[in-house]
């Protein structure tokens, strides 16, 4: 397989954003818990759900950029690029089923900002396999690809 060299660096910086978004969403949901102001409370969920929604956006970006520069089938949806890097083994296969959910919430995000509390919760319960999932996208070119500039 043959990568460019632009495509590694941006791959490389996606898996970096994904991480630093993990760290502000972990720091923004600290905080909210240490406030017993309603208002700092409701910053702090707004924080939460940009960082998350960032995450989404900058996997779904980075899976498509890896498909892309394989020349792997076309992904027809979000959820689709998660199954595409399972089944060429880019991600583990265990994870394709909890980053199949992160992207369901996508659009829960988008549309539906009234159940904003129960959303953050049911993400933060799976950042790690997303930060996982990112990194292992990035080992996978690294590791498996001859660079052509």
């Amino acid at each position: 397989m043959f990568i460019t060299g632009e495509v590694k660096k941006r791959l490389a910086a996606l898996s970096q954003l994904i991480c630093q978004y993990a760290r502000d969403l972990e720091r923004s949901q600290a905080a909210r818990k240490s406030t017993s102001d309603e208002v700092m409370r409701r910053l702090f969920d707004y924080a939460s759900v940009r960082c998350i929604h960032g995450m989404i956006e900058a996997f779904a970006d980075s899976g498509n950029q890896l498909i892309d520069a394989l020349v792997m089938r076309d992904p027809a949806s979000y959820r689709d690029i998660i199954e595409i890097l399972g089944d060429e083994s880019v991600i583990p296969r265990e994870t394709v089923l909890v980053l199949g959910e992160m992207m369901e919430k996508r659009r829960q995000l988008i549309d539906s900002f009234s159940k904003i509390d129960q959303e953050i919760e049911s993400i933060e319960r799976i950042v790690p396999q997303i930060v996982q999932a990112a990194l292992a996208m990035n080992d996978y070119v690294q590791s498996n690809s001859q660079e052509i500039d």
